[in-house]
């Protein structure tokens, strides 16, 4: 059994589930970006639809870069997410609404 401790592994039932929640971000973003009114957008000011923008592609930057760990003293790297995304067919839309919020956020605030 995996120590709990440690990230999941890549393409396993926990690790698609979170590839599947972050693109919640992906979907807030784009929407956000298009202007489009909906759940993500229509009850936020124009400077809490730029907040989350800024919060979401920090938060799929930080799951889309490997994660550092111990194991036996030893150090690991381990880019279990992006692994999954790829695999899923969603690293690229997910790496595309990094960029694009990022552009809205630095046009923007």
């Amino acid at each position: 059994m995996r120590d709990p401790s440690l990230p999941p592994e890549a393409n396993s039932t926990r690790a698609q589930e979170l590839v599947t929640l972050a693109m919640e971000s992906v979907g807030l973003i784009n929407d956000v970006v298009a202007g489009a009114v909906t759940a993500h957008t229509e009850k936020r000011t124009a400077a809490q639809q730029i907040s989350a923008v800024k919060r979401n592609y920090e938060h799929l930057e930080i799951m889309m870069a490997p994660d550092i760990y111990e194991v036996d003293e030893e150090s690991v790297s381990d880019n279990w997410f992006a692994e999954t995304a790829e695999t899923m067919s969603k690293a690229t839309a997910m790496n595309d609404a990094i960029t694009a919020g990022k552009n809205y956020y630095n046009s923007n605030s």
